[in-house]
């Protein structure tokens, strides 16, 4: 058997374990990943309920500059929805609760043909917010659907990470006062006839 026939019979060998070995793996996959705030629950909520609010902290924009993103007239509650396109790809969420104990969305790419559903929830952990981002979803492209979904939790759970440290960093900014706009308060008058108004 030639060198060039030995190739070719383990390259379809390779082929065939790639086919059955994809065709075992689940299609189901999940990324979650959480921090902790010091901070209360309704700074957080007033970060991830507002669709408005989300280029301060989401990750997206710096993994893709040319991102534009149009977000609805309705930017808080169910219905609030977002929409976006890049030369990475294009997509849609829209939010479908919201409450005290975080938001759901879903997601949809490249017009439709992947969904997902994410969460974006709170835990009170003494005077700090853990807050938990989940996304869960399915694959359905044949063969390599199993490969992909064993491949999202690297690739989408280090954003998810980014997105919620920017999201701490700004729940936990110093909330803005006199102080912090370099004012003074006034000192309080003395006990004093003389004093002037």
């Amino acid at each position: 058997m030639t060198f060039s026939k030995v190739c070719l019979l383990g390259l379809a060998l390779f082929a065939v374990l790639f086919i059955i070995f994809g065709l075992t793996l689940p299609r189901e996959y999940s990324v979650e990943r959480e921090i902790t705030v010091t901070a209360p629950k309704h700074t957080v909520q007033d970060l991830v309920s507002d669709l408005a609010r989300w280029p301060e902290w989401t990750p997206w924009q710096e993994a893709d500059p040319t991102l534009k993103v149009t977000t609805s007239e309705q930017t808080q509650g169910v219905g609030a929805t977002q929409s976006w396109k890049g030369e990475k790809g294009a997509g849609r969420l829209e939010i479908t609760a919201d409450n005290d104990d975080g938001i759901a969305y879903e997601t949809w790419f490249d017009n439709g043909k992947l969904a997902c559903k994410s969460t974006i929830s709170y835990k009170v952990a003494d005077s700090a917010t853990v807050v938990i981002w989940r996304l869960d979803g399915v694959s359905d492209l044949p063969v390599v659907g199993g490969y992909l979904s064993a491949a999202v939790d690297g690739m989408v759970g280090p954003m998810f990470e980014h997105g919620l440290g920017k999201l701490k960093a700004l729940a936990e900014e110093p909330t803005a006062g006199p102080a912090a706009a370099g004012e003074t308060a006034a000192p309080e008058p003395a006990a004093s006839e003389n004093n002037s108004p």
